[in-house]
């Protein structure tokens, strides 16, 4: 009788392991830094959006000659007169330059909203003043309000 072999084909437990041993390595080493990354682009993202709220108040403040004002919101419908930005910001327009949105009487309007940033993260100003009145000065001249932004990451 003639018994004819075929050729196996296939890995063996030891080739499996270690390819997988290999692939557990070279994700040990990439998931870390591809996290970081993700962190960095969430900051820069919520970054842009408060610049982008800050360069929608310059431009209407200039497009209508009137005061538009940015303060820190926590329902997105009031300023809170905190320096809290990560609870979100309101931009709107400040007609009679008080630094709050005086929506029951329509002087003003609400132009945008932004929410709240991600729980790890905190935008803080540090001075009250501009979170009150933001925009409405630099129509008139250079503001002598500064405006210095906190952004944290909290790991």
């Amino acid at each position: 009788m003639h018994s004819v072999f075929k050729a196996q084909r296939g890995f063996t437990i030891i080739e499996l392991m270690m390819t997988v041993t290999v692939l557990a390595l070279l994700l040990g080493i990439a998931v870390p830094s591809f996290m970081e990354t993700v962190r960095n682009n969430r900051i820069i993202s919520q970054n842009n959006e408060l610049i982008s709220s800050l360069n929608l108040a310059r431009s209407e403040a200039l497009k209508r000659s009137g005061s538009v004002s940015v303060c820190a919101s926590a329902d997105q419908a009031t300023c809170s007169g905190s320096t809290n930005w990560t609870t979100g910001w309101i931009v709107f327009n400040d007609l009679n330059a008080n630094g709050t949105l005086d929506a029951p009487d329509g002087t003003d309007a609400l132009l945008q909203t932004a929410g709240a940033a991600p729980p790890q993260f905190t935008l803080n100003a540090t001075n009250r003043s501009f979170a009150t009145r933001v925009l409405h000065t630099l129509l008139r001249g250079v503001s002598q309000d500064r405006l210095d932004l906190l952004a944290e990451v909290h790991r």
